[in-house]
């Protein structure tokens, strides 16, 4: 009974969330005949506090392309409007066309990662299932050939499909790495030894994970062994999926200081289980 009064709550919350966001794009689209999303969707103090409630599981696609830059890289090529109905864009039609051009070290990764994608869901289950994501990933490996594939991109690809169609998680997960992220998925990952090393100095200076990080030096272990897998695949593996959820709610909405946020979050709920801990596995 606890379960059911609880999971009514949830369900009263999103439809009352989902309410206030079709009002509030109600409101933007008042005076105006055909409004795009750039329009509709701006970076104001009303959609800031819409995002922190969360976005409805329906607007999703609209609010994520939109915010992560996925619309403009789009427009870019010309390709302003994603078709729907499973067909694709001409720009992207041609990548599928050319698919047989990429780099054969990427495809080889891209495969090895298949299977390992999150196998216990039923869209990522088997090999028949690896259609839509073989073709994300091969695609943005073709349209940025100098970066290439990189590991974990298979994660994010994987979790946009869940929520949005094949071209969409294709545009948003290029937003990603071209536009929000871009020294994390290229040589080196800057990006990401960057947020590394904020993270040990903001961790060092939470009294809340002062014990923690006292464990890790009598260890001789580096934070980054799990900060790094976290980043990398923005937590789609550190987290459940509501919370990376929200957290992508976030991410696209405020940019990646969001990462930095939620780490310290995650290591304050792990700060126990790391006073506690033996050796430090990612």
């Amino acid at each position: 009974e606890v379960r059911q009064a609880q999971q009514a709550q949830a369900q009263l919350r999103w439809e009352r969330q989902s309410a206030e966001w079709f009002r509030a794009l109600s409101q933007a689209q008042a005076g105006s005949d055909a409004p795009t999303p750039t329009d509709l969707l701006r970076r104001d103090e009303r959609w800031a506090s819409l995002v922190a409630l969360g976005v409805p599981l329906e607007l999703r696609p609209l609010a994520w392309a939109e915010f992560s830059g996925a619309n403009r890289l789009r427009a870019q090529v010309g390709q302003t409007n994603g078709a729907g109905g499973g067909s694709y864009s001409p720009y992207y039609a041609s990548l599928l066309a050319r698919l047989g051009e990429a780099e054969a070290e990427d495809v080889q990764q891209i495969e090895i990662d298949l299977p390992r994608t999150f196998p216990e869901h039923a869209l990522f289950r088997d090999a028949a299932t690896h259609g839509p994501l073989r073709r994300v990933l091969c695609a943005f490996a073709l349209r940025d050939a100098k970066r290439g594939y990189t590991q974990s991109l298979n994660f994010i690809a994987a979790f946009l499909l869940l929520f949005v169609e094949e071209e969409a998680a294709f545009w948003i997960l290029c937003a990603i790495v071209e536009r929000m992220l871009p020294s994390h998925f290229a040589h080196g990952m800057v990006g990401v030894q960057v947020d590394n090393s904020v993270f040990d100095a903001l961790a060092r200076a939470q009294p809340r994970l002062a014990r923690a990080m006292a464990r890790l030096d009598a260890l001789d272990a580096e934070l980054a062994l799990l900060t790094t897998p976290w980043v990398m695949a923005l937590y789609t593996t550190a987290v459940p999926a509501e919370a990376a959820l929200r957290l992508f709610d976030l991410f696209f909405f405020h940019g990646p200081t969001v990462l930095l946020a939620a780490g310290l979050a995650l290591l304050t709920l792990k700060a126990v289980e790391l006073e506690a801990c033996t050796q430090l596995e990612g």
